[in-house]
């Protein structure tokens, strides 16, 4: 279309959401983002999408801009590649209902499962046979696999759908750390490993959730003690940079596939490799992590580890920077 300005095409509330990615393609840089507007029903049909006569549809799109850059390297235009995905939100919508729906329904029954186990292990109604204790340990531990499963579920659907609370307090991050190294020194052991801690001097503290916090560190343990080989050791330190605190969590394990690494921090992301496999786990994990992090202020990411093995590491401001 000719003589015709986007302001012209566009509704004034769309316009102003993407006029700054406007900006970005014309300095020279690639742009990809989404955005909604309200699509007026095609001429003469007597409604819409939604069956509603004289009203909009709301869609649901997609945006990729391109420069279009001379021989001289100036930027001449765009070209825009826009997709409809309204589709593509309608059943990630459904499916994040099913899964919160599902997610609740687990947890009363599983209430009661964990209360009558842990009867069952206490010795509550008897000492148990033998044989009988090892088959109530055997339950317990996959009923506890269980719960982190319902749990993962139940905040990756929170963190999809903005809903995750935050208590925000000023923590000793050095502490939280500790406590987390302690209460996972079992399970450090049951895989053969050891941690190793190298806390900062100095006094390090950040405003966040303690909880969520202690969830982020202790994934990042767990993975690292599951994936070192037998006999190895797990470092942690904690370095100030700046304006910012950086925890970093290495092992000497098999690393990650460098064809993975882009998927690392996505939903339900699965290395193919052997020894993902035997690790287990939902592959929501790291994409959790990535959630509390980055709505606590800060970034998390990966680095291969000199020497092989791998580094995950994220930072956060600094209460008093």
């Amino acid at each position: 279309m000719h003589g015709f300005t986007l302001r012209n095409l566009l509704e004034d509330e769309t316009y102003d959401h993407i006029e700054p990615h406007i900006t970005q393609v014309l300095a020279g840089r690639d742009v990809q983002f989404d955005f909604s507007f309200d699509a007026p029903p095609p001429a003469g049909a007597g409604g819409n999408a939604t069956g509603e006569r004289g009203r909009a549809a709301r869609a649901d799109l997609s945006a990729q801009l391109v420069p279009r850059i001379d021989a001289v390297g100036r930027v001449q235009g765009f070209y825009v590649l826009v997709t409809d995905i309204t589709a593509l939100k309608e059943v990630d919508r459904l499916k994040n209902e099913l899964v919160s729906t599902v997610g609740h329904e687990l947890r009363t029954p599983l209430t009661s499962i964990r209360g009558s186990l842990g009867l069952l292990a206490a010795g509550v109604i008897g000492a148990l046979p033998e044989k009988a204790s090892q088959l109530v340990k055997i339950a317990v531990e996959n009923f506890e696999r269980l719960v982190r499963l319902v749990n993962d579920i139940l905040d990756s659907e929170k963190m999809a759908a903005g809903r995750m609370e935050m208590k925000l307090q000023v923590l000793d991050l050095g502490a939280l750390v500790g406590r987390s190294i302690c209460d996972n020194e079992g399970f450090a052991a049951a895989h053969g490993a050891s941690v190793r801690f190298d806390p900062d001097p100095g006094a390090l503290q950040v405003r966040a959730d303690e909880d969520r916090l202690m969830q982020v560190v202790t994934n990042l343990l767990s993975n690292a003690c599951k994936y070192s080989a037998p006999g190895g050791r797990v470092e942690v330190a904690l370095a100030r940079r700046g304006k910012a605190v950086r925890i970093t969590v290495s092992d000497k394990g098999p690393g990650v596939a460098p064809a993975f690494r882009a998927r690392l921090f996505e939903r339900f992301a699965h290395s193919d490799s052997s020894d993902a496999r035997r690790a287990g786990g939902t592959g929501l994990g790291l994409a959790i992590c990535r959630g509390i992090v980055e709505k606590l202020g800060g970034s998390i990411d990966y680095e291969p580890r000199v020497g092989g093995g791998s580094s995950f590491y994220f930072e956060l401001p600094l209460a008093n920077a």
